[in-house]
Parts: structure tokens; C-alpha cells; sequence
């Protein structure tokens, strides 16, 4: 997920994702078509050591589950919840394009890995999350 955003052909995939100006489970909707072409190569390792098919497949559809419900501004913070996972609130952040939160959250389960690599930022009370990519497409 992280190379989707630093990647520029990546990116170009990804971006339909984070265009929309606001926030909601239409949003988790949002993906590329593209993925096939490119999104394998990141599986190759796994299916190298020996991952079966099943598993590839069960854990598609529960990230899949799971990313779709993260998308809403209708759940606030979830205390601990919040500290370990991705929750609604640590992917607002991800999705806003606001300075301080530019980068931040990439964690599509597990936020733990954002806390670890120093790219975890809590939301802020003070600052409204802003959606969209930068340089606005207004269409």
C-alpha cells in the first residue's frame, strides 16, 4: 500500500481511491482496475515460499471486509482499539490531505507497522480532516 503512494505508476492506480472529497463507505468503492496488472508481483514471494491458494484468497476477501468498514466519518475514536488496528479514525488520517497528516496510516489492518516505521499520526480534534488529492479536480 505504502509503494501505491510513493510510486508514481503505482500512484496513478491508486489515486481513484483518494480522489473523492468525502469520506464514506462509497469511498472504500474507489479501487483501481488496474491492480491485476501490477498488485501480483507483490504476492510472488509468498506463493514462492509455499502459501497456498486458499489462503490467498480468504485473506482477499476479509481485507477486503475489513477495508470497507473503515471507511466512515460515523465512528469515532475506539480507545485501545485505535492503539493496535486500523480503525476508522487512523484512516481518516490517511485519506486527508492536511499537511500533518500528509503520508501517515498506511496500515490497512494493523496500524502497529505505521507506529513502528514512525509514519503513524492520531487524528487531531482540532483538525478536521480534509479529503481529496492535492490539486483539486473539481469534475
Amino acid at each position: 500500500h505504502r509503494m501505491g503512494h510513493e510510486s508514481a505508476v503505482l500512484w496513478a492506480a491508486h489515486a481513484v481511491h483518494h480522489q473523492s472529497q468525502d469520506y464514506n463507505l462509497s469511498t472504500a468503492l474507489r479501487q483501481t482496475s488496474s491492480g491485476a496488472l501490477l498488485g501480483w508481483i507483490f504476492y510472488v514471494p509468498m506463493a514462492l515460499a509455499g502459501v497456498p491458494p486458499l489462503v490467498f484468497g480468504v485473506v482477499a476477501l476479509i481485507d477486503l471486509l475489513y477495508q470497507f468498514c473503515v471507511h466512515t466519518e460515523q465512528v469515532g475514536r475506539l480507545g485501545w482499539f485505535d492503539r493496535w488496528f486500523c480503525s476508522p479514525s487512523n484512516h481518516r488520517v490517511h485519506h486527508a490531505v492536511n499537511d500533518a497528516y500528509l503520508d501517515k496510516n498506511y496500515g490497512g489492518i494493523l496500524i502497529v507497522w505505521d507506529r513502528m516505521f514512525g509514519t503513524f499520526k492520531d487524528e487531531d480534534a482540532q483538525e478536521k480532516c480534509v479529503y481529496g488529492t492535492r490539486g483539486l479536480l473539481n469534475s
